[in-house]
């Protein structure tokens, strides 16, 4: 949370200001860059004339920071699991059958037809189309 806050300071802040300086601030003031402009709101978002900006722009880096370790962590467990199955395919197969089922091995009876439910699955109909 915190390199997520951080960022939002030190890039979304800017990257903000800048947006606003070149849509509203340049035709109002011609003697200041982009850059000073930014450094005159840094100057005020640090000095606390802008706490609202500072708490915004930190609440929002944090909650990019938090929804991006929420994917990367989603992403790695999907990682985690396709090495998994990857791994069982490289096992011999009579061996496979040998030891039955498992958490990562289902047999089927029948290639279409689902027996516990006795129906065509949706899924096969889709795959097929």
């Amino acid at each position: 949370m915190i390199v997520g806050a951080v960022f939002g300071l030190l890039i979304l802040f800017p990257l903000n200001q800048s947006i606003l300086f070149y849509e509203y601030v340049q035709h109002e003031i011609d003697a200041l860059s982009v850059i000073q402009f930014i450094q005159v709101q840094f100057n005020k978002l640090y000095a606390g004339e802008s706490s609202s900006k500072l708490i915004f722009y930190s609440f929002t880096g944090a909650m990019l920071g938090l929804l991006t370790a929420k994917i990367h962590i989603s992403l790695n467990s999907k990682l985690r699991h396709i090495e998994q199955l990857s791994g069982e395919l490289t096992k011999d197969v009579k061996k496979l059958i040998s030891n039955g089922e498992s958490s990562v091995l289902e047999f089927k009876s029948s290639y279409r037809w689902d027996i516990k439910q006795s129906i065509i699955p949706f899924t096969f109909i889709l795959n097929t189309i």
